[in-house]
């Protein structure tokens, strides 16, 4: 079981990894590339279907996406569509910090009271232990 779980931790932080990097843009790319190559050989010589895979002018809509995504740096934004725009933080401006000062008795005022005070004193000679 120990090992199963470490299996599974180690593909969530691979994948983790993958997505954080933007790794996730190449896998989704090769992907589309390989099942371009197979739809483009179907109908042509496998020379031809390899250079109309790879042009510009044989894009599919997942490599636009792809290419989209990478251009703007921000996959959310080119999957679906539109262009998020994030608003500056704005704070309100503070009225200035203001400090009190604390409010306690003076020392002199405070009773102190001595260690020990209340206490029984201890027995003479101290008890043996058996």
């Amino acid at each position: 079981m120990a090992l199963f779980r470490h299996k599974i931790s180690l593909i969530f932080t691979l994948s983790l990894w993958l997505v954080a990097t933007g790794a996730h843009w190449d896998l989704i790319q090769a992907v589309a590339w390989g099942k371009m190559l197979v739809v483009n050989a179907r109908q042509m010589s496998l020379d031809a279907a390899v250079v109309r895979t790879f042009s510009p002018e044989g894009m599919c809509g997942a490599c636009h996406a792809v290419q989209d995504a990478k251009r703007d740096g921000d996959g959310g934004a080119a999957v679906a569509g539109k262009v998020l725009v994030k608003d500056p933080l704005i704070l309100p401006a503070s009225g200035g910090i203001v400090v009190e000062a604390p409010t306690a008795m003076p020392w002199h005022l405070v009773e102190h009271g001595v260690a020990g005070t209340g206490r029984a004193a201890p027995p003479v000679p101290p008890p043996k232990v058996a």
